[in-house]
């Protein structure tokens, strides 16, 4: 089972967010980084030598993992998805239990009320 962190190491957070705007901007889409999955142990600023990054994104209530390799050219950062597309986030990847409070707080604010729905510890 992966290790899903909500927050992001500060080390791998301009790269992560880096990341989801390249992503967003090239699909249209308007994902906001809720974790990372299998972070990887780094102690200093991202060089050169290509890192690979789980991201776990959401929009409203859809949410979608993608693997993600950065590396630093000249100064910037270059990015390459590792699958061909999104990914449905698989229920041991649901969005960190923060993330839920949140939806619920930003539906409750759209309508008087809502009904959850849990099926086999889905949400």
């Amino acid at each position: 089972m992966p290790n899903i962190v909500e927050d992001v190491p500060k080390m791998l957070k301009p790269a992560a967010d880096a990341a989801v705007d390249w992503l967003n901007q090239s699909r249209g889409t308007k994902f906001t980084l809720t974790g990372v999955a299998d972070p990887p142990q780094i102690l200093e600023e991202i060089t050169e030598k290509p890192m690979d990054l789980g991201l776990i994104l959401c929009d409203e209530d859809t949410c979608v993992r993608e693997q993600v390799r950065i590396q630093m050219t000249n100064g910037s950062y270059t990015f390459t998805t590792i699958n061909e597309g999104p990914t449905q986030v698989p229920s041991h990847l649901d969005p960190p239990v923060g993330i839920r409070k949140d939806w619920i707080e930003h539906k409750l604010a759209k309508h008087r009320f809502i009904v959850l729905l849990f099926y086999r510890g889905l949400w």
